[in-house]
C-alpha cells in the first residue's frame, strides 16, 4: 500500500469546505491516517473559528442594541428584531419579522378644547420636544398663515431635520427652529416634520382652527 504522507491542502479543504473535510476524516480515519488528520483539523478549524465569530457578532449586536436607545424603559426597532431595554438597562430582542409591529410615540394636543393625537417622528427634533414635554405642558398663542397652517412661537429653539416636503392636513411642523406649525392644508418647503395627528377628518381639523387667532396646548401622552 502507498505510503500516506498527507498534504497540507486537505487540511485547506477541509478548512473551506467543513462537510467535505468531516466526511474525509471519516473515511479515510483507518486507511490515510495523515491525510484524515489534516482535513479533519482543517473542517474543526473552520467551525471553532465561525463560532468565535458568532459569539463576538452576538456581543456587538446586543451592545449596539443598548447603546442606540436614547432612554431606557422602551422598545426600538433595529435591524429587523424589537429591542426593549427596562430601567436598570436590562435589554430583550424579540424577532418578529415582516410582522413586526412598528413602535411609536405619541403626545396630545388641545385645540379649543378638542384633545388631538399625534404620532411624532422619529428624529432628534421630536426628541427634544418629547425631552422638553417631559418638563411640563408647551402653549403657544398660534395665528393663521397662507390659509394653510396654524403658527405659533416656542419660546425656544429645537435641533432641526429640514427635508423638502409637501405637508399634509394634521402634520406637526417645525420651522425655522423655534415656529411650531399646524396645518390643515397643504404647502411645499423645506420643513422639519415633528409628527402627525391620527384620530381627526381633514374636514374636522380645517374646522376646528377655523379663526385668526387660538390657543395650542401640547401635553406629554405620559400624563
Amino acid at each position: 500500500m502507498e505510503e500516506d504522507k498527507g498534504s497540507i491542502w486537505w487540511g485547506v479543504l477541509g478548512f473551506f469546505v467543513p462537510i467535505v473535510g468531516l466526511i474525509l476524516f471519516i473515511l479515510w480515519n483507518k486507511t490515510r491516517k495523515k491525510s484524515a488528520r489534516q482535513a479533519g483539523i482543517g473542517a474543526l478549524i473552520r467551525v471553532i473559528i465561525s463560532f468565535i465569530f458568532g459569539v463576538i457578532l452576538t456581543i456587538l449586536f446586543f451592545a449596539l442594541a443598548y447603546f442606540s436607545l436614547d432612554v431606557k424603559d422602551e422598545c426600538k426597532n433595529l435591524a429587523g428584531f424589537q429591542v426593549c431595554c427596562d430601567e436598570s438597562g436590562e435589554c430583550t430582542i424579540n424577532n418578529r419579522g415582516e410582522e413586526m409591529e412598528e413602535i411609536y410615540t405619541e403626545i396630545k394636543l388641545l385645540v379649543n378644547d378638542r384633545e388631538l393625537t399625534v404620532r411624532m417622528e422619529n428624529n432628534s427634533s421630536a426628541d427634544a420636544l418629547l425631552e422638553r414635554l417631559e418638563e411640563g405642558d408647551i402653549t403657544i398663542n398660534a395665528h393663521d398663515y397662507g390659509n394653510f397652517e396654524k403658527v405659533g412661537s416656542l419660546g425656544f429653539e429645537l435641533p432641526t431635520n429640514d427635508k423638502y416636503i409637501t405637508t399634509e392636513p394634521g402634520d406637526l411642523i417645525l420651522y425655522n427652529a423655534s415656529e411650531l406649525s399646524l396645518y390643515y392644508d397643504t404647502n411645499s418647503y423645506s420643513l422639519t416634520k415633528l409628527g402627525h395627528v391620527i384620530n381627526i377628518s381633514d374636514e374636522e381639523l380645517k374646522k376646528l382652527l377655523e379663526g385668526d387667532e387660538l390657543v395650542i396646548t401640547l401635553k406629554s401622552s405620559a400624563y
